[in-house]
């Protein structure tokens, strides 16, 4: 049954009241007009009504297949409906046979859905810009991509709905929306030709730790007093962007969770692995399903750190994929004029670069190439190191006249500017003779933008051969 959430406000308890005694049955703003329903699942709905009334629930995509549930003494109920094969548009009815009221949603559609999260990053829209964002905005009328965007809004508790409705994709609706939910959405629609449903739900300048729910931060040892930079108009407590801006959306049935943040998160890097766990943990158990989580890792920004923090994060980052199943990472260092700029403005690269990662990993479905390169390796021989590589797909290649982005150690604590080329798919680093290597880096560090690209000409990832946090 529905977990019990405090109502976010007494004047929308005093509305809902209204309207149940007027009609008996009332439904979260995710169950509207336009929405998206998982195919070929079985997906929960629920509600309010009276206590010990009875609700039916059934879609006209199959009429024999209705649903009932019994309204509980907190005026909940909830039951779960089968889906079929992706189309539309349908009905969703929802009958309270004792009072003779019907609730009736005449657009629903079948298809996928996918939860978009995140701070900044993520929530980047049209208004704020992005490459190529007026052209792409003109053409965004698309009938199949259907988007509900949370506001930002925290809570202290755990809350039961939100105010927002869904919309079709247009010029108008996609402009202070998601630009990667949009990218990805309409990416993947046209690939399976299905509906597709984009919940976006994104604060921007949000630590990871405000988006899990407080109790799971709480039983935490690692990470109950640990908190990231506070802010007087963003979230400040573990769970507060939860209780609002996720809790509404529990159980809703969704195929996936796209995530973009890490940001806030820097100045306490070597946490940052456990806590993303921890909170893809914590959703795939409120959720009740193991979806997967696809994830961005964060671009070079000149952030000016002390500890050389955003490297070490975006190393945790790129953990997460090895360690928790069903997670996977992409990276999108490419097109940044500007590196003091902590918001990479193509947009379109991140969407598309997640949505051919969901195609292929989820669906089956080959698209575009998205895997980066990841050390493997290293060697050392003197004043030599060979640096092999997997997921190279294809030869390793060097944008430009030299690789850029790597230094080596001779053990002293200090770094160096290293000579380094491909050789055989592998990546040779020398200082001069007499000098010896112990350890290299690439990129690892605030805002260095590396060359070296896979055969499919996707980034390799930063590394580091060494393990000191320097």
């Amino acid at each position: 049954m529905i977990k019990s959430k405090k109502i976010f406000a007494w004047a929308f308890t005093l509305v809902m009241s209204i309207t149940l005694n007027a009609q008996e049955i009332q439904m979260p703003a995710l169950f509207g007009n336009g929405m998206v329903l998982q195919q070929q699942t079985s997906t929960p709905i629920w509600g309010w009504g009276k206590a010990g009334d009875s609700i039916y629930v059934v879609g006209s995509w199959n009429r024999t297949d209705t649903m009932r549930a019994k309204v509980n003494p907190l005026g909940e109920w909830e039951t779960e409906i089968p889906t079929t094969v992706a189309g539309g548009p349908y009905s969703l009815q929802v009958i309270n046979h004792y009072k003779g009221v019907e609730h009736t949603i005449d657009t629903v559609w079948l298809g996928e859905v996918w939860l978009c999260s995140g701070q900044s990053n993520m929530e980047w829209s049209f208004e704020q810009g992005v490459i190529n964002g007026d052209a792409d905005r003109a053409n965004a009328d698309y009938a199949n991509l259907h988007i509900f965007r949370v506001p930002r809004q925290a809570a202290k508790t755990p809350q039961n709905d939100v105010r927002a409705r869904w919309k079709v994709s247009s010029p108008e609706s996609v402009f202070t929306s998601s630009c990667i939910g949009y990218y990805f959405g309409r990416a993947v629609s046209e690939q399976l030709n299905v509906p597709v449903g984009i919940i976006s739900t994104a604060w921007g300048g949000t630590p990871a730790e405000v988006w899990v729910n407080a109790d799971t931060i709480a039983n935490d040892t690692l990470l109950a007093n640990v908190r990231s930079d506070q802010w007087d108009y963003w979230p400040r407590e573990p769970g507060e962007a939860y209780n609002q801006m996720i809790a509404p959306l529990i159980p809703f049935k969704i195929a996936g969770c796209l995530w973009y943040q890490g940001e806030s998160n820097h100045q306490f890097a070597e946490l940052y692995g456990h806590l993303m766990k921890l909170l893809i943990n914590n959703w795939r158990e409120e959720f009740n399903t193991q979806f997967p989580f696809y994830y961005v890792q964060i671009a070079p920004h000149t952030y000016m750190s002390e500890r050389n923090t955003p490297a070490l994060l975006r190393e945790q980052q790129e953990r997460v994929q090895y360690e928790l199943e069903n997670c996977g990472m992409i990276s999108v260092p490419e097109n940044i004029p500007n590196k003091r700029d902590i918001h990479p403005r193509d947009k379109r690269l991140a969407g598309e670069r997640l949505a051919a990662m969901a195609l292929e990993r989820h669906y089956n479905k080959t698209w575009k190439p998205y895997l980066s390169p990841a050390f493997q390796s290293a060697t050392f021989a003197g004043n030599k190191a060979i640096v092999t590589f997997k997921s190279l797909n294809g030869k390793l290649q060097v944008k430009g006249d030299k690789v850029e982005g790597v230094v080596a150690s001779t053990g002293n604590g200090e770094w160096k500017e290293a000579k380094a080329v491909v050789k055989n798919n592998n990546l040779i680093v020398t200082l001069p003779k007499g000098e010896k290597i112990v350890a290299v880096r690439y990129c690892f560090d605030d805002d260095t933008i590396g060359n070296l690209y896979s055969g499919e000409m996707i980034p390799v990832l930063p590394f580091r051969t060494d393990n000191y946090n320097k």
